[in-house]
């Protein structure tokens, strides 16, 4: 009697455990194969993506495992969930935070690629001049977190400038650099007129003059010098037709008439500045937000921005919750909340999807411009999910 009672016993258990699957909420995973199906009104129907099951089951949604014998008796039923719905979310550890790269990749339709998770970034130093040009074959010079346009390919060659590698960037992602004036030379009045000796020495207007060895450089205006930056005098010394520059002692160049005023807009002393070295590094745009503000830099990265033919990265079994910060900066009452999956596909979210998704972690606010670098999915939310039962 007590054998017969144990087997009794065992059998109950078994058929308990055999049977956790039928529970409300299960997320069924076929061992053999790992299909998924949910059980619906006593019809297996099988789930597109692990996101849909989730959307479906709500909060009691909980993966259970029943073998091919325990589900072959149950009838199966067509497919259900929102098709190209992510089927890998990210874990509450695996929300990524702290901005993003956008780094230049001419290959790509884009000219870009968005690296969402990015690592081992190098800022470009502060003195280093980045040579880069815009698709219309516009060249600028990005310096101390400026581009300053280049307006014909002689200032390069000029300012020392010419011997680096030209990159290609988008519009939009030169548009996030603030301008700064053309490297054009001063324009200055009366340009070649004689105007008097200095040091007994005759000079003209516009003319460079320096003192010898690494002192600074003037020019000769109408009613005496001002002193210009080594890139003014560059400029001004490269222009066609202009006077020669002539070398003074600095007794001479002090006793000289002072003028009144200088050229107009000062230009930056950036000639000579080094140039990012050929190792092989993208030049990128690092931005970083909070709320409305976004900060930026320039840094260069190596890894899989240099061989990746996605437009975006994000590192495997991560992801980013966004919301948009134009809505912000609108002060929109509920803005738009997206998922980036680590595909890098943009996912809407609607009504009570992240809650259901069970997505929980820091939220990057992120501009619509860089947004739409981003392939698109398809909305997540439970009402796209339930429209999927109904359909035949």
């Amino acid at each position: 009697m007590l054998l017969c009672a144990g087997f009794a016993v065992w059998g109950l258990i078994d058929l308990v455990e055999k049977d956790t699957w039928r529970q409300r909420g299960s997320i069924i995973v076929e061992k053999e194969t790992g299909t998924r199906y949910l059980l619906l009104d006593g019809t297996l129907r099988p789930v597109r993506n692990y996101a849909s099951a989730l959307l479906l089951t709500g909060l009691s949604g909980t993966v259970r495992t029943a073998s091919r014998d325990a589900l072959e008796d149950v009838p199966h039923g067509s497919p259900i969930g929102i098709d190209k719905a992510p089927d890998s979310l990210p874990a509450p550890g695996n929300v990524a935070f702290g901005g993003w790269t956008r780094c230049l990749r001419p290959d790509l339709p884009a000219g870009e690629v968005l690296d969402l998770t990015p690592a081992g970034t190098t800022p470009v130093s502060a003195g280093t001049a980045v040579v880069v040009a815009d698709r219309a074959g516009h060249r600028f010079v990005l310096w101390r977190g400026v581009k300053y346009p280049v307006p014909t390919a002689s200032t390069l060659i000029a300012l020392g400038l010419d011997g680096g590698r030209l990159v290609t960037a988008p519009d939009d992602w030169l548009a996030e650099v603030p301008s700064g004036v053309t490297l054009r030379a001063p324009a200055v009045p009366h340009e070649g007129d004689p105007v008097g000796r200095i040091g007994g020495v005759a000079v003209r207007v516009g003319q460079v003059l320096r003192t010898s060895g690494q002192g600074p450089a003037y020019v000769m205006l109408k009613d005496g010098i001002t002193r210009v930056t080594a890139t003014e005098a560059a400029l001004l010394v490269a222009r066609p037709g202009a006077p020669a520059p002539a070398t003074f002692d600095a007794a001479s160049l002090a006793a000289a008439p002072v003028a009144r005023h200088r050229p107009a807009a000062t230009l930056p002393d950036l000639r000579g500045a080094p140039l990012p070295g050929a190792d092989g590094a993208l030049l990128c745009l690092r931005q970083t937000t909070a709320a409305v503000h976004t900060t930026n830099s320039l840094v260069r990265e190596r890894g899989g921005v240099l061989t990746t033919e996605r437009p975006a990265l994000v590192a495997p079994a991560h992801g980013v919750l966004v919301v948009d910060q134009d809505d912000l900066r609108a002060r929109v009452t509920s803005p738009r909340t997206y998922l980036i999956d680590d595909q890098g596909t943009l996912f809407p979210l609607s009504g009570r999807a992240a809650q259901d998704l069970r997505l929980s972690g820091p939220t990057t606010a992120m501009p619509e411009r860089v947004l739409k670098l981003l392939p698109d999915g398809p909305l997540l939310s439970p009402d796209a999910a339930t429209a999927t039962v109904k359909e035949k």
